[in-house]
């Protein structure tokens, strides 16, 4: 078809315009060259963005939380203190951010990184308290207890170190 043949949609709506939330209908029109004409209308639903109801989200818990592996030295500095700010960009708490971000645009949304590397389960019941001060939060994902899976060993020494630390 010529250059000069060829048919442009003209829309009532302006290009880049948003429509409401609910049903709109869009009509547009095209002209040829030889002045004729043709519309077609079609409705277009907005729904309303998804929301959550909790915006504020503290991730506790240990090296898999902080998002790098546990050192043999990370839990020598643990004193039962808060949360440390810090995280790596693949931590689970990053990657939830991200996330928030991406599904929930229109709503400010934040997962606070706790994790802190080689922390035991028992040392976690110390510091969730002052940690849970830090903010205020509507949720709380606890993820402890793999650095005391890896401290257990094998067979009857792990069920008996395992025991133990169950044991009030």
């Amino acid at each position: 078809m010529p250059q000069s043949s060829r048919s442009r949609p003209l829309t009532r709506r302006r290009r880049g315009a948003s429509c409401p939330v609910g049903t709109t209908t869009v009509t547009c029109t095209a002209t040829d060259a030889q002045s004729r004409t043709a519309s077609c209308a079609f409705p277009v639903t907005v729904q309303p963005a998804l929301t959550l109801n909790a915006s504020a989200v503290l991730a506790f818990g240990d090296s898999l939380t902080e998002g790098k592996a546990a050192s043999l030295t990370d839990s020598l500095g643990l004193s039962g203190v808060g949360c440390r700010i810090f995280g790596t960009p693949t931590s689970y708490p990053s990657v939830l951010n991200t996330r928030f971000l991406a599904h929930y645009p229109t709503q400010l949304l934040s997962a606070k990184n706790c994790g802190w590397g080689g922390e035991e389960a028992v040392v976690g019941v110390t510091r969730l308290p002052p940690g849970l001060v830090t903010g205020s939060y509507d949720v709380v994902l606890l993820m402890e207890g793999a650095n005391d899976l890896s401290a257990l060993g094998n067979g009857t020494q792990a069920s008996t170190k395992l025991e133990t630390k169950i044991s009030p």
